[in-house]
């Protein structure tokens, strides 16, 4: 509770929002299409991405290798109609608890990335990856996936063709904070952590001042037995002073036996804001409802510091309790890390915890992470 009223009273008082990913906050980029090819960003990056990733968040970048926010590098140059990129994360994970000592390490994504522009108004997206489905000490098993695949279609006047889109396929819908930590409680607890995309339809209207997404959410009718819900979910944001902005947030979700008491609605409140020229935050509140579990509430804030281009140090906390109805059943973090881009599109992170899990244990645990993230 204590944490709560804490971001509460942080959000009221600081009133200079921005809205980007943290590492972007000062600089000024408001809209997540300025340097990704998703609408609602992550993922595959633009060309002026690439060039803002060298420009802005890398603490070094190599007077002889013009090249190197490019696809590889460079070695290798696609045709002008395709983009090319991924991701490689690594994950090394140390907890302490009263009970058990213990260390991991994680390949926790290996994926290419490609979108292909058919004509000026059409494009096709795709991943293709690894999913690790099954790791004992001595045995790890892999299978092929492609979290994301969708054609975006851009509907927008001849001058500005991606004012409005359509988009069909695979995706995460519209929803909070669309951050790379998916393990937090506000991507992890509702539902929306990795791999747990859905087949859906999305039309987007991005603006000057207002962004609008509507998502219809068809679940995953290709695999029933995953239990993915059916629904639909609206985003609606507003920009202020070029440099700001704030969101609001409404789900609904059916489970596969579409009964009254598989239905799920989620609403939020999510903010990302600088508070002075180095320092930033992000915010998001969520309530959830479903006949079951009755009330939920899921929480998540961070502060940042930018120390010097490419090194963030910052303090976050998470708040989940699904049910109000399980009064011992609550998840309460706070986490210190730091964060480094020491080159073009590689990322370090090393991160201390201290989390209560009561779903797993009354007692609190230490938790160390170290995580390399390289985007090709």
């Amino acid at each position: 509770m204590k944490f709560r009223v804490f971001i509460f009273l942080f959000f009221l008082m600081n009133v200079n929002l921005v809205f980007a990913f943290p590492e972007m906050v000062t600089h000024g980029y408001g809209n997540c299409i300025s340097c990704h090819a998703s609408p609602t960003g992550g993922g595959l990056l633009t060309p002026y991405g690439r060039a803002l990733s060298k420009e802005l968040l890398s603490a070094k970048s190599s007077e002889k290798t013009k090249n190197e926010e490019q696809f590889l590098k460079g070695w290798f140059t696609p045709p002008a109609k395709l983009e090319l990129g991924g991701d490689i994360r690594f994950m090394q994970m140390f907890m302490d608890s009263k009970y058990e000592t213990s260390g991991r390490a994680i390949l926790m994504q290996a994926d290419l990335e490609a979108q292909l522009t058919l004509d000026p108004r059409t494009r096709i997206l795709a991943t293709a990856g690894r999913l690790e489905t099954n790791s004992t000490p001595n045995k790890i098993t892999d299978t092929f996936i492609s979290r994301r695949h969708w054609v975006n279609l851009l509907i927008g006047p001849d001058d500005n063709k991606e004012k409005y889109q359509v988009r069909v396929g695979r995706f995460f819908p519209a929803y909070g904070l669309n951050i790379a930590e998916h393990n937090t409680v506000t991507r992890r607890g509702l539902g929306f952590d990795q791999n747990q995309e859905t087949y859906n339809a999305e039309l987007s209207y991005i603006g000057t001042d207002w962004n609008f997404y509507g998502t219809v959410v068809a679940g995953r009718p290709d695999k029933k037995e995953l239990d993915r819900e059916s629904g639909g979910a609206i985003q609606i944001s507003k920009v202020i002073e070029s440099r700001s902005k704030v969101g609001v947030n409404f789900y609904s979700g059916n489970g596969v036996n579409h009964s009254s008491a598989d239905r799920r609605t989620l609403t939020g409140l999510y903010a990302i804001y600088s508070i002075a020229p180095k320092f930033y935050t992000t915010v998001e509140f969520d309530r959830s409802y479903s006949p079951k579990k009755s009330y939920g509430y899921f929480e998540y804030g961070k502060i940042g510091y930018e120390y010097f281009q490419g090194l963030h140090l910052f303090l976050s906390g998470e708040y989940e309790k699904p049910s109000a109805l399980k009064f011992d059943k609550k998840i309460e973090a706070l986490s210190l890390g730091v964060q480094y881009f020491p080159w073009v599109h590689w990322e370090l992170n090393g991160i201390a915890r201290r989390e209560k899990n009561t779903f797993v244990s009354i007692e609190s645990s230490n938790i160390l992470l170290l995580i390399l993230h390289c985007y090709l």
